[in-house]
Parts: C-alpha cells; sequence; structure tokens
C-alpha cells in the first residue's frame, strides 16, 4: 500500500469516523440541553420559566442541612430549629464542618408557576443509604436505612423517579445516614424537570450505555477470535480482553447496571469492581503498547510497571487508604506520559498508522484523567472514559486496517518476489537435474555395458532371471558363467543401499572378482580372495556388500555353495524346500574373515533359487513386510509350475502386495532347474 492509499483511508477516517464519534459524544454529555439553577437558602425559583416546555433543571447551589436529625423529627420541630446552609453538589465533611459517621437532612423547596402534570428526578450518586420524601411522601429508600449508621448499608443504584406535581411549591427532602464513606453528600447536582426530559435522559443514558457495551464486547471477542486466528500476535489478545473490562465497567459504574440486575449482589463488592475496573487501565495499556510498538518501547520497564501497579492495586482494594490511591494515579500519570512517547517515537520514526492510534489515545486519555477528576469530586460530571475507549477503538480499527493494508501489500510484494525467484531456482534446479539425469543415464549405460554377458545357455540348466533396480541404477549384480566344461559357477552379490552410491560398489565388485570368478578354487576361497583384495583398497570407506557363490559340478553329481552374509537362499527336492546358508560377514567388514563351502548331491529335477533380500523385504499399505515365509510358501506352492511361470506369478504377487507403493530396495531373482545328467560325462 502506498502512501497515497494511506492519506485516502486517512481521509476518510477524519471525514466520516470522527464527526460521528463527537456527535454521540455531545448528545451523551449534554443531550437535552440543562438548565442550571442555583438555589438559595434552600429555595430554587421557577417563576420565570415555562415548565411545561420539557426542560431539564440542574439543581445545584445552597440546600437546607439539618445535622443529626431524621425526616420525623425534623417534622416534629421544624418550627423551633434553624437549618445550616449546605452547597449541593458537596460533602458534609467539607471544611470539617461535621464528622462523616453519622445521620443528617437535606432540603430544598422548588417555587414555580402553576404546574401540572408529573414530575420527574434523577438522583446520581450519593454515598450512603438514604430515604427521599418527595413533597411529604416517601419516593424511594437507597440501600438498607437505619438511623443507626452500624446497622445501615448503601447501595449504589440511581434511581429515576415521577412523582404528581404540586401547583406552586415542590419539596425534596433526603434523609441520610453515614458509616464508612468518606465524603458523605450528593457528588452530582440532581436532575428535575417534567416527567418526559427526566424520562429522555434516562432512556438515552441506557441507549448510549448499550451501544457502548455490544460494541466494546464485539470488539473484545473478534479481537481474540483475531488472535486465535494467529496467534504470534499478542496485542490483539491484550486489546481484546481490555475491550471486554471496559465493558464490563460499564455494568459497575455510572447506572450500575450490575446492581440492578442482581438486588442482593454486595455493594462493597461492587464499588470493589468499579475501582478495579479503573485500576486494571494502566498495566493493561503498557502491555498493548509493548506489543503494538514493539521497536519504541523499552521492554526493561514493563514489568516493573506491571508488579507495581499490582501491588498497589490489592494494596488499596484491601486498606482502602486514600494516599495509596493517589500515589497510583501518579504512576498511572507516569505510564499515560511515556505511553504518549512511545507514540511520538512510533509517528517520528513513520511507524504504519501510528499517527491514528496517537489521535485516539489523547481522547482517550483525555476522557480518563476527566473520570478521575469526577472520582476526586474535583468536578461534577457523569464517568465518560468508556466514550473516550470507543474513539479509541476507532482509532484502533483504523490502525489495524492500515496495519493489515501494509501487510498485505507487502505479502503481495514478497510473494511476488518469492513467485520469481521460485521461478529462477526451479530453472536451476531443473537444469541441474536434467544433469544429473544425463550423469545416472551414462552410469546406467557403462554398469549395463560392464554386466553384459551373453545369454547363458548349457544343456543340464534351464535358466530364469530379471533384476530390478530400485532406480536408474542398481546394487545387485549377477555372473552366470562356464568356467569349464561341466563346471558353472553362480555369483550374486547385493551393495549395502541403492543408486548411486550402490551402483559405485557394483563396479568395485566387478574389477576385483572378474579373474578370481574364473578361479577353479572352492566358492569359499573365491570369497575369500574378493574379500581380501576388496578390503585392502577400499575398507577405508565402509562401503560393504553380501554375496553368494554356488557352483553346478556336473562332473561329480554336486553343488558347492558359500555365503559372505547373504540371506539364505533356498533348493527344492522332491516337494521340500532345503535352505542353503552359509556362515560369513559380508565383503569389506574384515580383511581377514574366514568363508566356509557347503556341498551337497545334485539330482535331475532339482530347482535352486538365487535372489537378493530386496525380495522379501517390500513393504505393503500397513508397513508390513512381505517376508521370507510367504516367499517359502509361495515356491512351495509353485513347484509344479514351470520356472518361467513361476518367475512371473512371483513378481506379480509381489506388486499385489505392495498396493502400488513404490519398491524399498533393488530386488533380483534368479531360478535354475537340473535337467537330467551324466556324471563324468566331461
Amino acid at each position: 500500500m502506498n502512501s497515497a492509499d494511506v492519506r485516502k483511508m486517512g481521509k476518510y477516517f477524519r471525514s466520516r469516523i470522527l464527526p460521528l464519534f463527537f456527535i454521540f459524544f455531545s448528545f451523551q454529555c449534554n443531550p437535552e440541553g440543562q438548565i442550571k439553577l442555583i438555589a438559595e437558602k434552600g429555595i430554587v425559583s421557577l417563576s420565570e420559566i415555562d415548565f411545561q416546555e420539557n426542560k431539564l433543571f440542574s439543581l445545584n447551589g445552597e440546600w437546607e442541612f439539618y445535622w443529626n436529625e431524621s425526616y420525623f423529627g425534623y417534622l416534629s420541630k421544624k418550627d423551633t430549629i434553624s437549618p445550616e446552609w449546605i452547597s449541593v453538589p458537596g460533602s458534609w465533611t467539607d471544611e470539617d464542618r461535621f464528622p462523616k459517621k453519622g445521620k443528617a437532612l437535606y432540603r430544598l423547596r422548588i417555587f414555580s408557576k402553576e404546574i401540572t402534570g408529573v414530575c420527574g428526578l434523577k438522583v446520581y450518586e450519593f454515598p450512603g443509604s438514604y430515604r427521599l420524601y418527595l413533597n411529604g411522601k416517601l419516593a424511594h429508600e437507597n440501600g438498607k436505612y437505619s438511623e443507626t449508621p452500624e446497622q445501615s448499608s448503601r447501595s449504589l443504584t440511581r434511581p429515576y423517579l415521577a412523582f404528581p406535581c404540586e401547583k406552586e411549591m415542590n419539596e425534596i427532602v433526603f434523609e441520610v445516614v453515614n458509616e464508612k464513606d468518606e465524603e458523605p453528600g450528593p457528588r452530582r447536582p440532581l436532575l428535575f424537570g417534567s416527567e418526559t426530559s427526566v424520562r429522555s435522559v434516562q432512556e438515552y443514558q441506557q441507549m448510549s450505555d448499550t451501544i457502548s457495551f455490544g460494541i466494546l464486547v464485539f470488539m473484545g471477542l473478534y479481537h481474540i477470535g483475531l488472535f486465535f486466528q494467529r496467534r504470534m500476535d499478542r496485542g490483539s489478545l491484550l486489546f481484546g480482553i481490555f475491550c471486554l473490562l471496559m465493558s464490563f465497567r460499564i455494568l459497575v459504574t455510572e447506572e450500575h447496571y450490575l446492581h440492578r440486575f442482581y438486588p442482593d449482589f454486595p455493594s462493597a463488592l461492587e464499588w470493589k469492581l468499579d475501582v478495579l475496573s479503573f485500576l486494571v487501565l494502566p498495566p493493561f495499556l503498557t502491555l498493548i503498547f509493548s506489543s503494538f510498538f514493539q521497536k519504541d518501547f523499552n521492554r526493561k520497564i514493563l514489568y516493573p510497571v506491571i508488579l507495581v501497579s499490582f501491588f498497589l492495586s490489592s494494596l488499596y482494594l484491601i486498606t482502602n487508604i486514600e494516599i495509596i490511591f493517589v500515589i497510583y494515579l501518579i504512576l498511572a500519570l507516569f505510564c499515560g506520559i511515556y505511553l504518549c512517547y512511545v507514540l511520538y517515537l512510533g509517528v517520528r520514526e513513520n511507524r504504519v498508522g501510528a499517527k491514528v492510534f496517537l489521535l485516539g489515545w489523547i481522547v482517550f486519555l483525555g476522557t480518563v484523567v476527566f473520570d478521575l477528576l469526577s472520582y476526586a469530586n474535583l468536578i461534577r460530571s457523569i464517568y465518560i472514559s468508556h466514550l473516550g475507549f470507543l474513539f479509541f477503538i476507532f482509532s484502533q480499527a483504523n490502525f489495524l486496517s492500515v496495519k493489515f493494508n501494509f501487510a498485505l501489500a507487502t505479502a503481495e510484494e514478497l510473494t511476488t518476489r518469492l513467485d520469481q525467484k521460485v521461478r529462477e531456482r526451479t530453472d536451476n534446479l531443473n537444469k541441474a537435474l536434467d544433469l544429473i539425469r544425463s550423469d545416472l543415464n551414462m552410469a546406467k549405460s557403462i554398469q549395463e555395458t560392464s554386466l553384459r554377458r551373453k545369454k547363458f545357455r548349457h544343456p543340464y540348466l534351464h535358466f530364469v532371471e530379471r533384476s530390478v533396480p530400485h532406480s536408474e541404477i542398481g546394487g545387485d549384480i549377477f555372473d552366470v558363467r562356464e568356467i569349464h566344461p561341466g563346471y558353472v559357477r553362480v555369483f550374486l552379490a547385493d551393495a549395502t543401499g541403492h543408486g548411486v552410491r550402490a551402483a559405485f560398489i557394483t563396479m568395485m565388485i566387478i574389477s576385483e572378482s572378474e579373474t578370481i570368478l574364473n578361479s577353479k578354487e572352492p566358492p569359499s576361497l573365491i570369497l575369500q580372495k574378493i574379500n581380501e583384495r576388496y578390503t585392502s583398497k577400499y575398507g577405508e570407506l565402509n562401503l560393504f556388500f553380501t554375496s553368494f557363490i554356488l557352483d553346478f559340478d556336473f562332473i561329480n553329481g554336486q553343488i558347492h555353495y558359500s555365503s559372505a552374509g547373504h540371506p539364505t537362499q533356498y533348493l527344492i527336492r522332491e516337494g521340500e524346500l532345503v535352505p542353503l546358508k552359509t556362515k560369513g560377514k559380508p565383503i569389506g567388514v574384515l580383511s581377514e574373515e574366514n568363508y566356509h563351502s557347503v556341498s551337497s548331491e545334485l539330482y535331475p529335477k532339482d530347482r535352486i533359487y538365487i535372489f537378493t533380500d530386496g525380495l522379501y523385504e517390500e513393504i505393503d499399505g500397513n508397513g508390513e513386510a512381505f517376508g521370507q515365509g510367504r516367499l517359502e510358501e509361495f515356491l512351495l506352492q509353485n513347484r509344479e509350475f514351470s520356472l518361467g511361470q513361476t518367475l512371473e506369478d512371483l513378481f506379480y504377487r509381489i506388486g499385489e502386495f505392495r498396493s502400488g507403493r513404490p519398491s524399498e530396495d533393488d530386488v533380483t531373482f534368479l531360478g535354475f532347474e537340473v535337467e537330467d545328467f551324466l556324471k563324468n560325462h566331461f
């Protein structure tokens, strides 16, 4: 994504998103255009205002105040006692006028032109439990009221009340008792007006809270979902959890919906949740910034901030000592300043989306400061940090979209480069493969030329063979030759491994065995000489091969055989399977290995099968090998068939066993059947 695209997206954000938010924000803060009325000596006059125009009145100023009085006690002696005057909003402990623990009475009279219809009253935060009397009638009891402070309990609800208007004067009386709150008394002005106007404020507050709650929950779950799609992005998880925490904050602040839904929910616990929803802001925001701006954030301060925040938060919630909260506010202030500095670095280094993120952060930080001032009673207003956080979410959404588009454009560019690199590397690889194939074909031709023999024919032997390499070139070699009249030698070797490595070993075998195989010495001595020559030249290479030599001695009517680590071979005579096996290590393992020859009688109709281990080591789809047991069973079952038919059926059976899987090794199979012969005929 180029700079023009970023500017276009930023212009859209500024022209569409920001105006919508500020319209929503302005209506939230002052939905009906409240008129501020200042009471003097406990009296508010509306004589010059038309009450029927659905206007809202904010009741501020001097209220009548009677310390240590109950409502009925006041009624009994109202003509004999004089009131104190106290400011609303405010606390009766201001300037140490009265002790915090005790009971008191607030009274305000509202004079007006003739009023008809129904009036409305909205009461905001009022620490302590109280009873509210409107025009001499008990209209509401907040919490559990008792003239004995120890037996009272407060409620955090902020009631909206409708009551019949008196024609010329309406009286509002609060009967309050306080035990623990440090600043008892109304913290914000009351709203008074027609029932319709006050109810509209209540409904608007609920609507805005519902919208805010829904947006925060949706964005929280959305970002958590993003994290589970891409777990490396921890920032999405943190931001999602933070959104859910802010949505929870709506339930325990301002209208205290949690208490509405669960009236018996402990007020003390709800207060702790209210405070906790603010105390988690600094550490969580620090974690979020450390994730989104990793290059600009100094991670050395991350864990100290988290630990100190956790310690101070826990200590304040347990002890409720105000100085601890003040210290925490100072820590939060320094965190906010540092996070602004991190954003400054991000903007200076032109990080993607940093400017939009900075704008959202400044607005959110401003609303948090506003809430702090409201909580500390320095200003009298509703909490608006969740609105600032909504704006922060909008900026965050823009930040993520810019970041995502930038990442997508980068990914597309990298993909294009990667495709080009892949094509280049593929071309180079294909050229290398063509060269390798050419070399392999040449090696295959050389190997075939070296191993090529005239087709073996002998009057006393019927012979079939098949050799299937694992790849273009293999590691199995065999040779069948008549070394002198009436004496046929069969030589089979199986190099370890397969492919090029095994093929090189076969060339070494041919080089070292060609002249020795023509010797009339017994098979064991032939293997011993091959082993000595091979190990003397190639012993340091650790390249081995197994071998089996079998001689048909038609002169004496015998067979002689010897094995160098080769598997058991088979002789079938008169329906019985006879194993052909001797001891001896593979060629190349030990330079002075002694091999042993075994001799046996030879009869017409004898069948001898010589093969490499690749024949029975083939694997099926379940990883099970064909095995020597299946091979022995097959050879016995096919003893009446011709050698050629036996060969074809065996390879078909093995191919069927593999179920289309590639061969695991080179496979060589030789079959001999002895015809009628005369001893000593040669």
